[in-house]
């Protein structure tokens, strides 16, 4: 338990201030390795939490003192990072907002505290709750479990003590076993630490399995400042092959979204057809990059243009003929007179332009080369 006295660091009010660094540092070496043996543990409240937030949910954090600060600062970073509502991940202390700075006595004993903290975030079937405490003891969490377990919230306990009181209310029990703190009692130090790294996994897990992330790059970040603003363009560049110049059009035009921006660059599309990408993908830039790569295969594309697009508006109707032009380098009327002959469809209409064909023959074409119009026209180059 954390709050058992340390035999190693009994001596520590003789040391000079190297020592004194050298001794904590060895016990937080302790933090790391106890963590390491509960990520099974901790790979289940990933699921429960990516489960909750993506069926409409939320994940709720409580603590007292020390835990629930750390709570404070795992919540209050994540709209920032990955981009979400303020309300989907968010965080209470024992006490309230006046904890943050300064301790109000019995706050972590008063079970009064828990309910009303609990109704506050109004806890249900479908949400979250992790409770977080060095001991697990205090009522505050303990109350905080047992009233969320009761209305039908999953749960999750935190703790550095296996015989922590609010065990039994946790569907999830994550507990690390440090030992005990350089300074006896002092459950800031390593029981504090384990409980940042596994709110950290809990909360970056949860927002990666939402694809808030492509690789280990932050696309969902709310471009805020300047720095934010180049570091944005740094990933549409890495992800998307594209020069700084398209790469600032693009998050520009997708209203400094990053994810969207990157779609756009991508697959050569506007931000309407980049969002409808990106939800037919449940959000997930990973997967809209790669079924671009299937598209690639299968001829949906001609370099990087969407030439299977469906024409349905009028502004897809004006890329349409912008990509036959550029294609085949036919003028605007003849671009047109095609699309209209080839029942707007893109690629039809520009086997026609290049070939000087009729649509029966156009489509022919693209049937003998399994669909790719780049095939088409190499080989009516190579007939020429």
């Amino acid at each position: 338990m954390a709050e058992n006295r340390n035999p190693d660091t009994v001596d520590i009010d003789l040391m000079d201030s190297l020592e004194i660094a050298r001794s904590i540092n060895r016990e937080d070496t302790k933090v790391a390795a106890a963590v390491s043996q509960v990520l099974p543990d901790v790979a289940r409240a990933i699921d429960l939490a990516a489960e909750a937030l993506r069926s409409g949910g939320r994940l709720g954090y409580f603590g007292a003192g020390t835990s629930g600060k750390i709570a404070i600062l795992d919540a209050t970073d994540c709209p920032q990072t990955f981009g979400i509502d303020e309300n989907l991940i968010q965080s209470f202390i024992a006490g309230g907002d006046e904890c943050i700075r300064a301790s109000v006595n019995g706050a972590e004993d008063n079970a009064e505290l828990a309910v009303k903290d609990l109704e506050t975030f109004n806890a249900g079937a479908g949400d979250v709750v992790v409770g977080i405490s060095a001991s697990g003891n205090p009522a505050y969490v303990v109350s905080v479990l047992a009233e969320a377990r009761r209305r039908g919230a999953k749960t999750v306990a935190v703790t550095s003590n296996p015989q922590a009181k609010f065990k039994p209310y946790a569907d999830v029990f994550i507990n690390p076993l440090v030992g005990s703190e350089a300074i006896d009692g002092s459950s800031r130090m390593k029981s504090g630490s384990a409980q940042k790294m596994i709110l950290n996994m809990i909360s970056t897990g949860a927002m990666i399995r939402l694809g808030k992330t492509y690789e280990n790059l932050m696309i969902d970040v709310n471009v805020s400042n300047e720095k934010l603003y180049r570091r944005a363009l740094d990933m549409i560049e890495r992800i998307t092959g594209v020069n700084r110049g398209v790469a600032e059009k693009c998050l520009l035009a997708a209203d400094k979204n990053v994810k969207t921006a990157c779609v756009m660059a991508a697959m050569n599309c506007l931000p309407a057809e980049a969002e409808r990408l990106l939800a037919q993908n449940d959000g997930s830039l990973r997967k809209v990059i790669q079924q671009g790569g299937a598209m690639i295969r299968l001829g949906k594309t001609y370099e990087n243009l969407m030439i299977d697009v469906n024409v349905s508006n009028e502004k897809l109707y004006r890329r349409a003929l912008d990509m036959i032009e550029r294609i085949t380098g036919v003028n605007r009327g003849v671009a047109e007179k095609c699309l209209l002959a080839a029942d707007k469809n893109v690629k039809t209409a520009c086997v026609m332009a290049a070939m000087n064909c009729l649509p029966a023959e156009a489509e022919r074409l693209l049937a003998q080369n399994d669909g790719s119009l780049r095939k088409v026209i190499q080989q009516g180059k190579e007939n020429v």
